[in-house]
Parts: structure tokens; sequence; C-alpha cells
């Protein structure tokens, strides 16, 4: 009788700490880890993709750029603007923290610096394979609605001052 008690207890023990795991929500690290999974994965494909950028300088203004790239693995990758048309034709390289630019007329590609790629359509760019998971802390700083679909919403600090970006805010549906 006294083993059966054990088992028994041992049983509900498991269930209920099986039943608590999977009622907790998701972590901030677990969503940006699966996030960043769909987004940067780590193997070779191509893909193209709009991002829609908001200035809310002293004038107000929203644009998309568009793009191609090829990616090898996380950190090898080519890029192909396709607009906004004044930069259609473009090629970004990318090899791990390296970054060259050809422009349509150019005779020979140029390197770009840290800061340099900060700027313009070729942060777009450098937003889109970079790697969040490494060197940022990240947290749940709540969920909201964005474009009717409810998101986690992320805020990723830099670690340190090495970090490209000061601060991210990163949705990421909850589907």
């Amino acid at each position: 009788m006294r083993s059966l008690s054990i088992a028994t207890l041992l049983a509900a023990f498991l269930i209920a700490t099986a039943l608590a795991a999977h009622a907790r929500p998701p972590g901030a690290e677990q969503i940006l880890r699966k996030a960043e999974e769909i987004r940067n994965p780590d193997l070779d494909y191509a893909v193209d993709f709009t991002i829609h950028g908001v200035s809310r300088g002293a004038a107000f203004k929203e644009r998309d750029a568009s793009y191609s790239m090829v990616a090898r693995g996380k950190d090898r990758t080519v890029i192909l603007m396709r607009s906004p048309e004044p930069l259609y034709g473009a090629l970004v390289l990318m090899v791990e923290n390296r970054y060259w630019m050809l422009l349509p007329r150019a005779s020979k590609p140029w390197e770009l610096s840290g800061a340099q790629m900060m700027n313009g359509d070729v942060a777009t760019g450098d937003l889109a394979r970079s790697n969040l998971t490494r060197g940022y802390t990240v947290s749940l700083s709540g969920e909201e609605a964005v474009d009717g679909e409810v998101c986690f919403r992320l805020e990723l600090q830099p670690e340190s001052d090495a970090a490209r970006y000061t601060r991210i805010v990163y949705w990421v549906a909850k589907k």
C-alpha cells in the first residue's frame, strides 16, 4: 500500500509539473530564438522581401524598399536592391561583419564601414541579415496588435558598446 501511495504521489507530481510547464507562456529568449530561426535560418536560401520604413523626424515619412537576397548560412549574403528606384540594381555583399557595395554604374565595389552600414537603405539590408540572438539582451515588453495580428513586443538592448544597434523593438506574431 505504501508503494502505491508513493507511486501515486510521484505520478501526480509529474502530471502537475508537465501541466504547469505547458501552461507557462514562452519567455523572451525563447520567442526571439524561434523567430530568428525563421527570419534568419542557418541554411542556404534565396528570398524576396520588402521593408516598410517609417521616419519620425521633423517630417513624418513612410516608404518601402524591396530586395532580393541570397544567403549562404548566417554570415554570407548578397543583396540586390530592387527599390527605391535610385538604388535599383545596387548589390551589397556581406561576409561576417564586413560589407561591400557595388552600384550599377561603378567600376568596382567599395568596402563600407560600420558607420556607413547604419545609414539609409544599406542599414535595412544589414538589419535583414543581423543575427539578433548574439550581442543583445532581450525582454518581453508586452503584446500589441500589428496589422490586426496579436504580437509579442520584444525589446533588445546591446550587451556592449560593440553592438551595431542601440535599441531594437521586434514584434513577433503569437501564432
